[in-house]
């Protein structure tokens, strides 16, 4: 079978249709096999969990490139039901938060382990003084792993809406850890995640922004067995771990925030 329409890009891969029910990943030029060999790898891990997500079918190579077949899903994103009608965001962020906290009660298996992420990624900060990395680790070392399905990504762009219900796409950060660490990343995304203050209504999206995230929360710690307060002690080290990513116009935001909850102890008990 041949590739079939360009579907869209991303900064590692391209996107073409494959047949009538398939998509193909197709790794950019330079990309070896590694990356789809991981990629593969985890959709299939995830997919064995049973949680809503596209069926990952094979490995295939492509005008010698790597490449992925995956399902192609007919549906739209949450983000488009709230660009429509932003006004329904309470509904959408307690959708959100359920679909997270069912994601939170899978264990999967051959997933990396989160907590060895995040070292890696403080480890390797640049701009840190040796002593805000050995406090960051000191509190990551501190928190609790676990063995859950976390997506790493988990926001509206990444939940779509389809005939057979909700699906959620965009798996390559997927690991095993404590769900906690998942809800922190997530806060991060809807909450922090960098918006040119030149944006026209700049002052209102960072209200919407603040009031989706508190239904989210409020929402999924209804849904989840970990109480709130254990939430907070993750942001630090989860927060730090976003910088290693290279955001625009992030490092100025995040930077004192990290420094903020650093600085913050935990209560006793």
């Amino acid at each position: 079978m041949q590739k079939g329409p360009h579907l869209a890009d991303g900064r590692t891969a391209e996107v073409f249709a494959w047949g009538d029910d398939r998509i193909l990943k197709l790794f950019r030029p330079g990309w070896d096999s590694g990356a789809a060999d991981y990629e593969f790898e985890v959709a299939s891990a995830v997919q064995a969990t049973g949680y809503p997500c596209p069926q990952v079918f094979e490995r295939v190579k492509v005008e010698k490139r790597p490449g992925i077949l995956y399902q192609r899903i007919q549906g739209r994103p949450l983000l488009a039901d709230f660009q429509k009608s932003p006004w329904r965001f309470p509904a959408l962020a307690r959708r959100l938060a359920r679909l997270h906290a069912e994601m939170h009660t899978r264990t999967p298996e051959g997933l990396p382990d989160a907590h060895a992420k995040l070292k890696r990624r403080i480890a390797g900060l640049d701009g840190a003084t040796e002593e805000q990395r050995i406090a960051l680790l000191a509190r990551l070392d501190s928190l609790p792993r676990g063995d859950r399905l976390l997506h790493g990504d988990f926001h509206l762009e990444n939940v779509y809406d389809t005939p057979d219900g909700p699906m959620v796409l965009d798996w390559v950060d997927a690991a095993c850890g404590h769900p906690l660490a998942d809800v922190a990343r997530s806060v991060l995304l809807l909450q922090y995640s960098y918006v040119d203050p030149a944006t026209p209504g700049y002052a209102l999206i960072q209200l919407v922004r603040r009031l989706f995230t508190r239904v989210y929360l409020s929402e999924y710690f209804r849904h989840s067995p970990h109480p709130r307060a254990d939430l907070r002690p993750w942001f630090a080290p989860v927060f730090a771990a976003r910088l290693r990513e290279d955001i625009a116009g992030e490092v100025e935001t995040l930077v004192p925030f990290i420094e903020h909850e650093l600085a913050w102890n935990a209560p006793p008990g």
